[in-house]
C-alpha cells in the first residue's frame, strides 16, 4: 500500500510534464508557421492553405506583392529599421485585408494574400494591399509591385501560381533609383 502511495507523485509529475510538453509543441508549431518579423503566417502556412484551396477547387484569387525599394531602405537605415518597417507594413496589410482575405509573408520582401472570389471587389482589395505596402519618408520611398492569379483556373498546384506571379509581376525596381509609386497590374495566364 505504501509503495502505491509513493508511486502517485511521480505519475502526476509525468502527466503534468506530458501535458506541458504537448502545449509547448503546439505553440512551437504555431510559431513555426508565423514569420518572426511580422507575425503574419509564413511560407509553410501559405503553402498549406494554398494547397487546401487548390484541392477543394474553390474559386480563389492569389495576390502577390513585392516591396520595391526595400533593399535601399535597409542598407541606408539598418536591419533593425528594416524589420520595423516590415512590421509596420504588415500591420497596415492586416488592416487592408480586414476579414476579406488572409495575408502572408512567405519570404523577404514578398507578401501574399489569398481571398475567395466572393469578396465585393478584388480590384479594390488589390488597391488596398498595394497602398498598405508602401511608405515614404525623408530619403526613402518603398512601394508595392502587385500581381494576381485566379485559382484554380490559372494554376493547379501550390508552386505554379507563385512562380507564375513572380515571373510576370511588374516591377518598378531599379538599381539606380528608388521606385516613385505603386504599380499594380492584372496578371493573365501564360
Amino acid at each position: 500500500m505504501l509503495a502505491a502511495l509513493l508511486a502517485i507523485p511521480p505519475l502526476v509529475a509525468v502527466a503534468l510534464l506530458w501535458r506541458s510538453n504537448r502545449a509547448l509543441r503546439a505553440g512551437a508549431n504555431v510559431a513555426a508557421d508565423a514569420d518572426p518579423v511580422t507575425g503574419l503566417p509564413g511560407r509553410p502556412r501559405f503553402i498549406a492553405d494554398l494547397d487546401e484551396r487548390l484541392a477543394s477547387r474553390s474559386s480563389t484569387t492569389l495576390l502577390l506583392a513585392r516591396i520595391d525599394g526595400f533593399a535601399a531602405y535597409d542598407a541606408a537605415f539598418g536591419h533593425r529599421a528594416g524589420d520595423a518597417l516590415l512590421a509596420r507594413l504588415a500591420e497596415e496589410l492586416r488592416r487592408a485585408v480586414r476579414d476579406e482575405a488572409v495575408a502572408y509573408r512567405p519570404s523577404g520582401t514578398t507578401f501574399c494574400v489569398l481571398t475567395t472570389d466572393d469578396v465585393r471587389s478584388v480590384d479594390n482589395l488589390e488597391r488596398r494591399v498595394a497602398g498598405a505596402l508602401g511608405a515614404q519618408g525623408a530619403g526613402f520611398v518603398v512601394a508595392a509591385s502587385c500581381g494576381r492569379v485566379g485559382l484554380p483556373s490559372e494554376a493547379s498546384n501550390a508552386s505554379s501560381p507563385v512562380a507564375r506571379t513572380r515571373r510576370r509581376s511588374p516591377s518598378s525596381r531599379s538599381r539606380s533609383s528608388p521606385p516613385t509609386g505603386i504599380t499594380c497590374r492584372r496578371l493573365t495566364a501564360l
